[in-house]
C-alpha cells in the first residue's frame, strides 16, 4: 500500500506546475518605459492601484495569437504564481500607489467628474527568454477618457518597444 501511495504522490507532485515569481528588475525596466506611467500633457502623474489586474482567460487566449505562443506553458507557470500580490514602490519610479478604497475616497462626492487619473495593471507575463512581454492594463484619465488593453512588447537593445495591441478599447 505504501509503495502505491508513494508512486501516486510522485506522479501528482511531478505533474504540478512550478510557479515563476515576479521578476522585479525586468518589471521595473518595462514599467519605467511605458507611456501609461509617464506624466501626461497636463503634467499629472497617474495613481497606480495597488491591486494587480488579473484576467487569466484573456491572457492565455491572446498568448496563442502572439509571439508568446511557444511559451504558453511558461505563461501558465507565471499565472499559477500570482498569489494575491500588491504593487510595491520598488517597481515604479515616482508614482503614488493607492488602494481602491483610497481612490474611491478621493473621488467623492461625484465619481463621474472627480475620479483622479489612475492605472491598474497586470503583472507582466514574460517569454522564457525575456524578449517578449504581454501586459494587461486599465487606464483612466478623465470623463470619456479611458483605455483597456492587452499589449505585446519586445525588448530590443535593452529597451521595451510596443509590438501590437491584441485587444484595445478606448473611450
Amino acid at each position: 500500500m505504501k509503495p502505491c501511495l508513494l508512486v501516486v504522490s510522485l506522479i501528482i507532485f511531478s505533474s504540478c506546475i512550478k510557479p515563476v515569481e515576479l521578476d522585479v528588475k525586468e518589471t521595473r525596466s518595462l514599467f519605467s518605459q511605458l507611456y501609461i506611467f509617464k506624466q501626461d500633457s497636463w503634467h499629472r502623474n497617474p495613481l497606480v492601484i495597488d491591486s494587480v489586474y488579473y484576467n487569466d482567460g484573456i491572457i492565455l487566449e491572446y498568448c496563442k495569437e502572439s509571439p508568446l505562443a511557444n511559451d504558453i506553458a511558461y505563461i501558465k507557470q507565471q499565472l499559477v504564481s500570482r498569489s494575491l500580490i500588491k504593487w510595491q514602490h520598488n517597481v515604479f519610479d515616482t508614482l503614488k500607489i493607492v488602494s481602491r478604497k483610497q481612490l474611491d475616497s478621493l473621488s467623492k462626492p461625484d465619481s463621474f467628474t472627480n475620479t483622479p487619473m489612475h492605472v491598474q495593471v497586470s503583472k507582466p507575463y514574460f517569454s522564457r527568454n525575456k524578449k517578449y512581454c504581454l501586459l494587461c492594463y486599465r487606464y483612466y484619465c478623465g470623463n470619456l477618457c479611458a483605455e483597456n488593453a492587452v499589449n505585446i512588447y519586445r525588448k530590443v537593445n535593452g529597451k521595451w518597444r510596443f509590438v501590437k495591441s491584441l485587444m484595445r478599447v478606448v473611450s
